[in-house]
């Protein structure tokens, strides 16, 4: 990682406003900013350990509409005939914690953090197995519904045919 003078003296400062500010972390406040102060490039790296690759804008929108599919695929359970749709196919299964762990990580945030999509609030949201495999197509088979959400029974068969 590389970082001007000007990106080194803003967290110098950053971390010695934080020094003042947590007393419980000072030593490690210091250190950082003495390894940004003292230009000590190879340890640089450690200081952002804890933040991860950004996830790509295709990524989020596929998780999203993932998310999507099963909102409205809850929807149809609700208002279509008794037998149309099976409750476990109308449930949200999560992606793979290891496989998937981007696709995860931001589904656990929409859903747990920023409380959205709660009809999937209840649903183990790490699979444990390989999804994206299974939602990409029935992803594709929704959003060549008339209305996506308001499915037929067709639409909901045509899109269940698809994992």
């Amino acid at each position: 990682m590389e970082l001007t003078k000007v990106e080194r003296l803003i967290l110098t400062n950053q971390y010695r406003i934080l020094e003042k500010l947590d007393p419980n972390q000072v030593r490690y406040y210091k250190e950082a900013r003495e390894i940004l102060e003292g230009g000590f490039t190879l340890s640089y790296n450690e200081l952002a350990s804890n933040i991860d690759q950004e996830m790509s804008e295709a990524k989020c929108h596929e998780v999203r509409d993932v998310l999507d599919l099963y909102r409205a695929l809850k929807k149809a359970l609700r208002e279509l005939p008794e037998g149309s749709l099976a409750p476990e196919d109308a449930t949200f299964k999560g992606f793979d914690g290891n496989e998937e762990s981007e696709h995860y990580a931001y589904a656990r945030f929409l859903i747990e953090t920023q409380g959205k999509w709660e009809e999937s609030k209840d649903a183990d949201l790490n699979s444990r197995g390989p999804m994206l495999e299974q939602y990409r197509p029935m992803v594709e088979g929704w959003k060549q519904s008339t209305k996506k959400w308001d499915l037929t029974a067709e639409d909901v068969a045509r899109i269940l045919d698809q994992k």
